[in-house]
């Protein structure tokens, strides 16, 4: 065996070993090494949250955490004896319960969707500040930060085909849903300024700002977080394509017949596309330790709520100002857990999927045995792997996108069955 074939050898052994981490997924990794993104850290402190490791040195604002997280419990725990207690009583008035305005019919269920979005949402606070304590959860900040530390730029110097209009776009549109949080939670509590008597409406209004800041911080941490997600794949998507420009002209085939190009040449392009493509899935592995455990909570707290709030919004008679913000909670929901997230996730493992089929066609071009083999081995990794996923087992794509909206339409319908079973019981 020469030389050249010990160093292909090891060579592939090192790029066997590659893949395999990103099956395995280590438990433990080393930080990325980025630079400081002040500009993504503003962005997070006009939403009332603080992440140090933006900014280096660190300068930790941990009151943005403790801030956040105190109206997060204090409201989750009034939802939680408002969703539990049978009878009403003078306590109710005290603690300014915005689920009275509902009536006993429907009140426990608003009740309910109220502490699971406020239980979601104090999770992903607690699982934010545990990324600042384990380099292993930051790597998802890398690409995002980029992006905003550029945020001024006509053309991005690191992602020269992504719209900084768009970017703008984007963090204005955060911000409208960040106060939207608020609004929402505003127009769920004012019903109980008419319902409440007279000498307790004191406590109604002293309850509204705790009542608005929740909505703020639902807002941040699970609306913005969702939308990042979506940035996130949308940028993933750009690297893959800019990574793809840079090797087009191995498949610039103008006949079946093999090029003329020397067979050395194309194979060290495949080999190198092979490299550059695996180093981009490996950042995405990393990222994914973060987005993955968002991700399940957000889909779980909007799986629970969507059925309750279809009952509420179709068969239930609420105040005007009420139907408005559960309606808007519901558009929410839906956008947040149960729809986008698999169309961006398609569209990500999508892009994958492409440069697979690419890599694919490589077999047929004049390249070395080598080169081949190690195309093979490449595809027996990757191919059929799903990187966009929920659970680990629910994959986002277009199928169980519509298989989600099947399952809302099915919830609906049985509640209508229910209802009309139990109105026919009545009457006989």
């Amino acid at each position: 065996m020469d030389e050249q074939d010990l160093v292909d050898e090891s060579s592939h052994s090192e790029q066997i070993s590659s893949m395999d981490s990103i099956t395995e997924d280590p438990e433990i990794m080393e930080q990325t090494e980025f630079e400081s993104y002040p500009a993504f850290r503003k962005y997070f402190n006009r939403q009332m949250v603080d992440i140090d490791y933006l900014v280096y040195p660190k300068k930790p604002k941990i009151w943005y955490f403790c801030f956040g997280l105190t109206f997060l419990v204090i409201t989750g725990l009034r939802a939680a004896w408002q969703a539990s207690y049978t009878q009403l009583s003078v306590f109710s008035y005290y603690i300014g319960d915005i689920s009275l305005a509902a009536g006993d019919a429907i009140r426990k269920q608003l009740a309910s969707i109220y502490f699971i979005w406020i239980t979601g949402s104090a999770i992903l606070a607690v699982n934010l500040y545990k990324t600042q304590r384990e380099p292993s959860l930051q790597h998802w900040a890398k690409s995002i930060g980029q992006v905003f530390q550029h945020y001024s730029t006509t053309h991005h110097p690191i992602y020269p085909g992504l719209p900084y209009k768009l970017i703008k776009m984007f963090a204005i549109f955060n911000q409208i849903n960040f106060y939207s949080g608020g609004s929402l939670a505003l127009l769920c509590s004012l019903p109980t300024l008419y319902v409440y008597p007279p000498e307790y409406t004191i406590y109604a209004v002293s309850w509204l700002p705790f009542n608005v800041f929740t909505g703020l911080f639902c807002g941040a941490y699970v609306i913005n977080f969702t939308s990042l997600y979506f940035l996130f794949v949308y940028i993933f998507a750009q690297q893959m394509d800019k990574m793809f420009a840079s090797f087009t002209s191995i498949w610039t085939i103008a006949s079946p017949s093999p090029p003329s190009s020397d067979s050395l040449s194309i194979s060290g392009s495949i080999i190198k596309f092979q490299s550059c493509l695996l180093d981009i899935l490996q950042q995405l592995n990393n990222s994914n330790r973060f987005w993955f455990f968002l991700n399940n909570i957000i889909f779980l707290v909007t799986f629970c709520v969507q059925s309750m709030l279809l009952y509420i919004i179709f068969f239930v008679k609420v105040p005007s100002f009420l139907l408005a913000a559960l309606i808007g909670y519901a558009i929410l929901n839906f956008s947040c857990g149960q729809s986008f997230h698999f169309i961006f996730g398609a569209y990500g493992q999508r892009k994958i999927d492409q440069h697979l089929h690419k890599l694919k066609q490589s077999l047929y071009l004049d390249s070395t045995i080598n080169a081949k083999i190690k195309s093979i081995t490449f595809l027996e990794h990757m191919e059929n792997r799903h990187f966009f996923s929920v659970f680990g087992s629910l994959n986002y794509s277009t199928h169980h996108l519509v298989l989600a909206i099947l399952e809302s339409a099915t919830n609906l319908l049985l509640i209508i069955t229910s209802l009309g079973r139990a109105r026919t019981f009545m009457k006989i």
